[in-house]
């Protein structure tokens, strides 16, 4: 909401102050509170707002590391691209000076394949529990972690781990 009377600030009173949108004076808080509305939402639109151009998002479970708005773009898509649906509810949001951590708990469907897991639609629902750490420079962030319970959403889609000795977690499907 400061952003939007940042907006109205800025376009009546441009001629005299010299107000700059292009460089949101954002907290770390509302930095993450805009980056699970783009998650929920998939709108990525405001990706190339909310971030520096030379962001890095960590995507810690797949041992990835996202450089830019282009690939920072595609690892939301992604998941937009099997799952809808898609909720996202904060359980706790702490921010101090440029830094904020934000854990939450999302649900979906997934309606489609995941390109290179699950070659299906299993219409199963999901909940999956996370942390999300931003880091803010000049209003947009500049560094995004994930931390994600990938084994219980594996588990929920149907999949199982054979672990050594016998020991299962999941289901096997039965044929």
């Amino acid at each position: 909401m400061r952003f939007f009377w940042r907006i109205v600030f800025c376009v009546f009173l441009l001629p005299y102050t010299g107000c700059d949108l292009r460089t949101p004076s954002r907290s770390a808080e509302e930095a993450a509170t805009e980056l699970l509305a783009i998650w929920e939402f998939g709108d990525t639109s405001g990706i190339s707002v909310l971030f520096s151009a030379d962001a890095v998002y960590a995507d810690v479970p797949n041992d990835r590391e996202l450089v830019g708005i282009e690939q920072i773009t595609g690892y939301v898509t992604h998941v937009h691209s099997w799952a809808s649906d898609i909720e996202i509810a904060v359980q706790s949001l702490r921010a101090t000076g440029e830094s904020a951590a934000i854990e939450w708990v999302m649900t979906g469907v997934q309606d489609r394949p995941i390109r290179g897991m699950i070659p299906m639609a299993t219409d199963r629902r999901f909940t999956i529990q996370g942390v999300t750490l931003v880091d803010v420079t000049d209003g947009r962030i500049h560094r995004a972690v994930d931390y994600i319970q990938v084994l219980p959403l594996i588990v929920q889609l149907g999949g199982y781990v054979t672990l050594p000795g016998g020991g299962v977690l999941g289901e096997p499907a039965q044929n």
